[in-house]
């Protein structure tokens, strides 16, 4: 039989808490909490940044070429863009064999009949010293280093010929070229309005309002006369012009 003091040292530890119980609570306090985890607050999409305008001479001009509000201006966007990654051995590229904008039937013609001026027997060839003279009865006035370059490009074996078809690969980027330098024209004049030779900071101004571009601050307009004006009088003349727009691979 137990003696009094165990039966009372039993009852206390029956009536004590154990660390086990404690620990139970403990441990379904931190489960219930588990279950409930606070919520993410979800994330906030961001705002779309704002898109820059083009801000240079050539972006504006592809807009009025393109024809802007209010205005008439040819429609060759497509034609610039198909030009630009044309790929020529005037513009120092691969080859003649470059995306360009298709010649007119006439076109054709007269390239062909200006081969067959010099192909005096029939051969379907020219001689390579005859290709600047050829090239002079379309219209044309290469400089000796053009010549050079073509001949380099179509005539690789060095044969001293150039087949037809050699030639109507140059003479179409050359047409090409010629058709676009006339657009490029065109377009100035729209900006020319006064018909001075000359593009101003108002000329720009008022472009640049008509095609709607009210972001366009009087710092940029500067700044993009800045650029094509060679000699600082701050217009940009018709050669200022052109050669901008043959930097862009505009023709």
């Amino acid at each position: 039989m137990a003696t009094e003091g165990e039966r009372r040292r039993g009852g206390l530890a029956n009536n004590t808490p154990t660390a086990t119980t404690s620990a139970a609570a403990t441990t379904g306090t931190t489960s219930s909490s588990a279950t409930n985890p606070t919520r993410q607050q979800p994330r906030q999409p961001q705002a779309p940044q704002p898109q820059q305008r083009g801000g240079s001479v050539e972006a504006a001009t592809r807009r009025v070429a393109a024809g802007g509000p209010g205005r008439g201006g040819p429609a060759a966007t497509q034609q610039q863009q198909q030009h630009a990654a044309a790929s020529s051995p005037m513009q120092g590229g691969g080859g003649t064999g470059g995306s360009v904008p298709a010649l007119t039937e006439g076109q054709r013609q007269e390239i062909k009949e200006a081969f067959e001026l010099f192909d005096t027997d029939g051969s379907g060839t020219i001689d390579a010293k005859e290709l600047k003279v050829a090239m002079r009865a379309l219209g044309f006035e290469p400089k000796k280093d053009e010549v050079k370059r073509i001949l380099l490009e179509i005539d690789k074996d060095h044969t001293g010929v150039v087949d037809y078809q050699s030639f109507l690969d140059v003479m179409t980027v050359k047409m090409s070229e010629k058709d676009m330098r006339e657009e490029v024209i065109k377009a100035f004049k729209l900006f020319d309005e006064e018909d001075k030779g000359r593009i101003t900071f108002e000329n720009l101004q008022r472009v640049a309002r008509e095609l709607g571009e009210q972001d366009m601050t009087d710092e940029a307009l500067h700044e993009m006369i800045d650029v094509a004006d060679r000699d600082g009088d701050g217009e940009v003349t018709l050669d200022d012009f052109l050669r901008i727009m043959k930097k862009a691979n505009m023709f």
